[in-house]
């Protein structure tokens, strides 16, 4: 509950829902602190959508890409479900915006987003007994060969959903 009983006007989810284990619940106690027609705003990805290509092994990369989304998220279609969970939670859907988030090709400096990403959690998805060690090797030489190469490929859809508090 909100202190002293205050009332917000505006409430942000930023990438949190896809990392909860009961988003409705999350849901429903934004929409308890809310004022009447205050703002939600729900940022976060399509975790279902998030891919790196493999070119040499495609077994392996789908099996990463699964890994990682397992390894990483409570409910990685929090964000595919959310339109549906809007009105029991007490809030009306008002606009969506997406966005693609990709790598294609690479860098000259070797700076990407999405290896880093990998980098962050490949032990992870090792840690969770999802992909060997040495398959996981395998492939992060994979994903560094491509980006030298200019032939790497990475991507995930992002979404801003936002919504009214009914009531």
């Amino acid at each position: 509950p909100a202190e002293g009983g205050q009332k917000y006007d505006a409430i942000v989810l930023n990438t949190l829902i896809s990392h909860v284990n009961d988003p409705l619940t999350v849901l429903s106690q934004a929409a308890s602190v809310a004022a009447p027609g205050a703002l939600l705003v729900v940022m976060d990805g399509d975790y279902g959508s998030l891919t790196y290509a493999h070119v040499d092994d495609p077994d392996l990369g789908r099996e990463m890409d699964r890994s990682f989304v397992r390894a990483v998220y409570a409910q990685p279609d929090a964000i595919r479900e959310l339109p549906g969970r809007l009105g029991p939670a007490g809030w009306k859907l008002e606009g969506v915006q997406s966005k693609c988030v990709s790598e294609v090709g690479g860098r000259a400096d070797g700076v990407s987003y999405w290896l880093s990403y990998a980098k962050a959690y490949m032990p992870r998805v090792v840690e969770a007994g999802l992909v060997t060690q040495e398959s996981v090797d395998r492939w992060w030489q994979n994903q560094q060969r491509a980006l030298e190469q200019g032939s790497f490929f990475a991507a995930c859809v992002y979404y801003t959903i936002c919504a009214r508090r009914t009531g």
